[in-house]
């Protein structure tokens, strides 16, 4: 072994950097030989096949058999996975490849890290992108570039959005203001000309963009809004596999969970609705509201239409406490109904079990040893119960 004025602590392919007379190379301590002899400014070990050297010129690669991969003419070289990176004295960089020494991509600006089988490259500020064999597919020209699936890319040029495949092909014309995936759902909203439309993964058109709103609601389904004149808009509900099962002409919809929607109509009243567009009951409804597993209901009081009354109906739109209260509350499994500021109890069967007499209804319980239900009552400022 040649004798050096330095060795550093050899890696796992047992090389070491080491030095004489203020020159560096490389010794392989497994092989016990001298890879590359002390003679240079800098070495830098970058893989167990390459190795970055560095002259008065610049930096250089070598192989491991000594042969030159680049010349000694870079400002900075470094490892970059399957490939080498070099950056010249103009702050151009470039990619060589380790496995198909002599092929090497074009210069420049930037070179972002791979995303699968392609990396988007920055060149005079503008975006294109090559694929594994440093090959050039798309040249910088867009502003913006991120993957979409297999070969095709969302692209932005002058703030306008598109779609290409690696080959530069326009799959959407350029000139969508939007593109987002609506969660993780396999649709996408696009927008146009301020009107939006929706389109899958596969870039099947759904719903042209002809809509002033389209809202995700679950699975596959859409509230879509259009414009039926200058100053009406109109609503409807889409199913990507049923079509349009409530069109739109109705003034306001409202998603209520458990595929059910509160549907306004012109003369301003609600009804309820199922995914399948079949009307559940009429419109006689102020207002339709999710409550405890059910629907909560208010109407014109019959008396006063001015005032509003409440009650609930279940999720096929039959009537569970009639729409006659001022208000209803959910006690555990059972419920207060509220008239002319008394209240009274309705069990879980959604029978009145009490008179309107009491001032409130704290709580109601269950006491298995009596098989009762027991409710704390305050009557005529009394503390009490009550059961049944």
């Amino acid at each position: 072994m040649t004798r050096y004025d330095f060795c550093s602590e050899y890696n796992d392919h047992g090389f070491s950097v080491v030095a004489k007379c203020n020159k560096f190379g490389v010794y392989d301590f497994y092989e016990e030989k001298e890879i590359i002899s002390p003679k240079y400014e800098k070495v830098c070990i970058l893989d167990e096949n390459f190795f970055a050297v560095k002259s008065f010129d610049g930096w250089g690669v070598l192989s491991k058999d000594n042969e030159t991969i680049l010349p000694m003419m870079f400002q900075e070289i470094w490892d970059y996975n399957d490939y080498i990176m070099a950056k010249d004295h103009k702050n151009q960089y470039a990619l060589f490849s380790k496995k198909d020494q002599g092929v090497f991509s074009a210069h420049y600006q930037k070179i972002y890290e791979f995303d699968g089988d392609y990396a988007v490259v920055k060149k005079n500020n503008l975006l294109g992108l090559i694929n594994r064999d440093l090959k050039e597919l798309i040249s910088p020209q867009y502003n913006g570039i991120d993957y979409f699936k297999d070969d095709l890319f969302f692209v932005t040029k002058n703030d306008e959005l598109s779609i290409v495949d690696s080959n530069n092909t326009h799959k959407l014309t350029l000139g969508y203001e939007r593109i987002e995936r609506l969660f993780d759902t396999p649709y996408f909203i696009v927008k146009k000309n301020g009107l939006f439309g929706l389109f899958d993964e596969n870039l099947k058109w759904i719903l042209p963009a002809k809509y002033i709103g389209i809202n995700y609601l679950f699975d596959d389904y859409f509230q879509v809004t259009q414009t039926e004149s200058a100053i009406k808009k109109v609503h409807g509900i889409f199913s990507v596999k049923k079509g349009f099962v409530l069109k739109p002409k109705y003034i306001y919809i409202s998603y209520l969970g458990d595929n059910l929607f509160s549907v306004q109509y012109e003369s301003g009243m609600r009804a309820l609705f199922n995914h399948k567009g079949e009307q559940l009951t009429d419109f006689i409804y102020d207002q339709l509201m999710s409550f405890n597993g059910n629907i909560f209901t208010a109407v014109p009081a019959k008396d006063n239409p001015d005032e509003l009354v409440t009650g609930l109906i279940d999720k096929r739109g039959q009537t569970l406490i009639e729409s006659i209260y001022d208000n209803i509350e959910s006690k555990g499994s059972c419920y207060v109904v509220y008239k002319d500021n008394k209240c009274g109890i309705v069990d879980n069967t959604y029978k009145l079990v009490s008179d309107i007499v009491f001032d409130e209804v704290h709580g109601i319980c269950e006491k298995t040893k009596i098989g009762k239900i027991i409710a704390e009552v305050e009557y005529d400022g009394m503390f009490g119960y009550f059961y049944w």
